[in-house]
């Protein structure tokens, strides 16, 4: 009994802490006047399992045994991770200066790669070439390929991806038209 009293008093103390955060969530919503079909979605489909869970709040097994007392219970409790909420605007971070081969431009970038200097690196597809970003830096540096489309070591054919390997000071490139993985030191 003990068991069930302490198990029903958290569960209803954890959706009384779910209620709040929710409530919180919807006010600053509307403090913010930053109400869209996404986030009411999420808020109606929150108050739903908070209420089935009202409703339904334990799934608590008693098992028969052959012993006077009861011996197992056992009781699910979900945790459900906490939705994040997004700004619904964005800033330009690299480029944005409509495509190009410029270095304050990119075409077709692919994926990036963000040191631990918050220097972002970014496999630019259609220039074939890796190009460094700085910090709040107004244009990049092309730290591989940059010669024209081709298969030689210096060059690259649609690059795809980039990582850094800051312990040996170099960038590995996939390098989609040339079917290879390459190390720019």
């Amino acid at each position: 009994r003990e068991i069930v009293l302490e198990c029903s008093t958290t569960l209803i103390n954890d959706i009384e802490k779910k209620f709040n955060d929710l409530t919180e969530q919807i006010k600053q919503s509307r403090k913010e006047n930053d109400f869209n079909e996404i986030n009411l979605n999420y808020l109606r489909k929150q108050l739903v399992e908070i209420t089935q869970e009202l409703n339904n709040p334990l799934n608590i097994s008693i098992q028969q045994n052959s012993q006077p007392f009861i011996n197992d219970i056992s009781m699910i409790l979900s945790k459900r991770p906490k939705f994040n909420k997004w700004k619904q605007n964005a800033i330009t971070i690299a480029a944005g200066n409509g495509q190009g081969k410029q270095l304050n431009q990119l075409s077709r970038p692919a994926g990036i790669f963000i040191d631990k200097n918050k220097n972002i690196f970014i496999a630019d597809f259609c220039n074939h070439r890796i190009v460094e970003w700085k910090c709040n830096a107004k244009k990049g540096q092309i730290v591989a390929g940059g010669n024209k489309q081709g298969y030689r070591m210096d060059q690259l054919n649609f690059p795809t991806d980039v990582i850094v390997d800051q312990q040996n000071h170099s960038i590995i490139v996939a390098d989609q038209g040339n079917r290879r993985g390459i190390q720019w030191v």
